[in-house]
């Protein structure tokens, strides 16, 4: 294992557990590699507590695994290397595996008797979540289910069931959310019926400066403010006619939230692959009308690489990549 200043050293119990954690946590800052540090993260508890989050080049990725199998993968990006790590997996039942702010971590939930509880897989640690409401949408519904860990620590547990109603010739989605912030000694239940629905890719959901944000099709999103009423956005202009698939992505970016629609369009003769990038403005504005949908210029995301995928889509400068950015990584399965 070497660090970024060319030197080297071994990593193994020779050291002890007694080594002073601001040397462990200098050291465990210089290694390179997904690999490296997860040797280094697997000696002994001393110097997994001090470990700091790796910053490599080019980035690493974590991939959830299918269901709850393992050992989970961690692939560097424009690489083929990949590395396994043999993860600590506990607690009964379903395992749901939550997106997260930072893509090199990732964390999965499971529910018992209504006791939540999120566990990171590469440490071990449980942290016990308050008793869940028994009208609540993990209830029953844990196939149906999804969820994040946003960057205040906030966490979003939803399910999004949709249906055809013939008497309104329209699809019915119905969202059910559990939110627990930061302090919160409950958690809050939302619900909201969603008409004229899009695809199950079109869903997509972000907790933001007190909203949730809910995907209702191609061209709609459903804005929840917990102490307000609710609002709707439009996307500017029509949503096109012919026939396409169409997913959408949310991620933040330089202190903007960016929602990416890819179209995968289908003509008489040919097809085509598209993108949108739109960014919402006005959202600390005091009306809260003010807050639209307002589409990228694709010249403003030259020095970024966007990575859509699951269970996390996120953009890096490309400055870590040493190469031109206004790319696009479609990483459906990391």
């Amino acid at each position: 294992m070497t660090p970024k200043d060319g030197s080297s050293f071994p990593v193994s119990g020779y050291y002890g557990p007694d080594l002073p954690s601001d040397a462990l946590r200098d050291i465990s800052g210089r290694l390179p590699d997904a690999a490296d540090f997860f040797r280094f993260h697997a000696v002994c508890k001393p110097w997994r507590d001090t470990s700091t989050p790796i910053q490599s080049s080019p980035p690493w990725l974590l991939a959830a695994p299918e269901k709850d199998s393992v050992p989970l993968r961690f692939r560097c990006v424009f690489a083929k290397s990949s590395y396994r790590a043999q993860p600590s997996i506990s607690g009964a039942g379903r395992k749901i595996w939550l997106s997260t702010a930072d893509v090199a971590a990732i964390r999965y939930l499971t529910v018992e008797h209504l006791r939540p509880s999120l566990h990171d897989p590469l440490t071990g640690a449980v942290n016990h979540l308050p008793l869940l409401p028994h009208a609540c949408c993990v209830d029953g519904q844990e196939e149906n289910l999804r969820g994040a860990v946003f960057g205040d620590g906030t966490t979003l547990l939803y399910g999004i069931s949709t249906e055809f109603v013939s008497t309104q010739c329209s699809v019915r989605a119905e969202f059910k959310a559990a939110l627990l912030r930061p302090g919160d000694t409950k958690w809050t239940i939302v619900e909201r019926t969603l008409w004229k629905a899009g695809t199950p890719g079109e869903h997509c959901v972000v907790y933001r400066n007190g909203r949730i944000l809910v995907t209702v099709n191609g061209s709609l999103w459903h804005v929840i403010t917990l102490d307000a009423g609710d609002l709707l956005l439009q996307k500017p202009g029509e949503r096109e006619r012919y026939s396409s698939e169409q997913y959408s992505y949310i991620l933040e970016s330089r202190g903007e939230l960016l929602w990416v629609t890819v179209q995968f369009k289908i003509y008489y003769d040919y097809g085509g692959v598209f993108m949108e990038v739109y960014k919402l403005d006005g959202e600390a504005s005091a009306t809260p009308e003010k807050t639209r949908w307002m589409k990228k210029d694709g010249r403003s995301l030259a020095d970024r690489v966007l990575f859509l995928g699951s269970p996390n889509t996120f953009a890096i400068d490309t400055s870590l990549l040493g190469g031109h950015g206004g790319r696009l990584l479609c990483l459906p399965q990391w």
